[in-house]
């Protein structure tokens, strides 16, 4: 399996999986998350950000880091910001997942105040924009940014950022050659992946022997389509 240049097909990640070609867009994404992915992400500047004013007034650019101290340490004025500023932080825990040194856009926390508007902002669109850029990166630079210290040679290992977890997903429900063999599907659910679990200590020669296995039984590579109940 590797990341191929197929853009003349559409905005998406291209695998070639043994003789297959597989896709990974907004609409993979959107089917295993279940997170809003329509396109707009507009978000005018806020002319009063009451969160960033209650908590960080004393810092010009807050980070994760500085979120995750905030809700662990202060006395909150009230239930309602607690909720907001966790929010906040799932978002930049898990869709959108990055170094905690890295800055978030204050206009996030404006957003926060309102709860009917941050659920229906598009963050699946954010989510896809990151773990896209992210991972063509991983790829292209062959290294992460963080290196193991090991006793024999450093070995090459990638970090993506964004949401690699729905990217794996993806490649449970899409792979034939790995179904069932590193995994366990329990009842369909949605999203789709809250399906799925992995098996411990699974080894990298196994997985890449799947990936590169040819089994003329097996179909090519599932096309992801929604079911009945998605389409609600």
């Amino acid at each position: 399996m590797r990341l191929t240049d197929h853009s003349e097909l559409g905005d998406a990640l291209w695998f070639e999986v043994g003789e297959d070609l597989d896709r990974f867009s907004t609409n993979e994404l959107c089917l295993i998350t279940d997170i809003k992915c329509i396109w707009s992400t507009y978000l005018a500047s806020a002319v009063d950000n009451q969160l960033m004013r209650r908590y960080f007034s004393t810092l010009r650019a807050v980070s994760r880091e500085h979120l995750e101290l905030q809700l662990s340490n202060v006395k909150f004025d009230n239930d309602d910001d607690v909720v907001m500023l966790g929010l906040l932080y799932m978002i930049f825990c898990i869709p959108l997942a990055n170094a905690n040194s890295v800055n978030i856009d204050p206009k996030y926390f404006a957003l926060a105040n309102n709860l009917e508007e941050f659920n229906a902002f598009s963050w699946g669109v954010l989510s896809w924009k990151a773990t896209r850029a992210a991972t063509c990166n991983a790829v292209e630079n062959r290294l992460s940014l963080k290196r193991i210290p090991l006793k024999k040679a450093d070995k090459v290992h990638y970090s993506i950022a964004g949401f690699p977890h729905a990217l794996l997903a993806y490649a449970y429900e899409s792979i034939p050659t790995i179904v069932g063999k590193f995994t366990t599907k329990y009842v369909e659910v949605i999203p789709r992946m809250l399906s799925w679990t992995s098996t411990d200590n699974v080894k990298f020669n196994a997985v890449m022997s799947a990936l590169t296995a040819v089994d003329k039984k097996r179909p090519k590579c599932f096309v992801m389509m929604p079911t009945n109940e998605e389409l609600k």
